[in-house]
């Protein structure tokens, strides 16, 4: 299952404000109340920083963030999440789309075992165009949908 979440917004600093295509509402939210105290794997990309900020504004003590250049350039893409554990995906839309890095870094990324479920969280100024339709093609064709 994918949770999309569209549009991050820093200027919140307990919690994160976003949208949801879904609902097309936004939503105040901290870690807490959207996870629960459940563990989160988070793989994130950030060209300014705005990114990295909605990567630890979503994560708890334990969670792992792991920057995805650091994935690539280490060729590390095998990951086992726990039984109960979801991954996030938080990256910027760039030119209406996913970052070239986070597509390839997606194409490559395989799990032990499935995570519960995923999500993205996409920093933009408005729209993500369509990075949530390349998440869930990327996505389908591993069988993660």
């Amino acid at each position: 299952m994918l949770i999309v979440l569209l549009m991050y917004n820093p200027s919140f600093r307990d919690g994160l404000v976003l949208t949801n295509k879904q609902t097309a509402g936004y939503h105040f939210l901290n870690r807490q109340q959207y996870f629960g105290k459940d563990k989160t794997m988070i793989f994130y990309f950030s060209g300014t920083g705005n990114s990295l900020h909605a990567a630890n504004a979503l994560a708890g003590r334990e969670e792992e963030v792991l920057y995805i250049a650091d994935c690539m350039r280490e060729g590390r893409f095998d990951y086992d999440p726990g039984p109960d554990e979801p991954v996030g995906l938080v990256c910027p839309v760039y030119f209406g789309d996913l970052p070239l890095i986070v597509r390839d870094f997606l194409e490559k990324l395989s799990f032990r075992s499935a995570p519960s479920y995923i999500y993205a969280v996409f920093t933009c100024g408005s729209r993500s165009f369509l990075c949530q339709e390349s998440v869930q093609k990327i996505l389908a064709g591993k069988d993660l949908l």
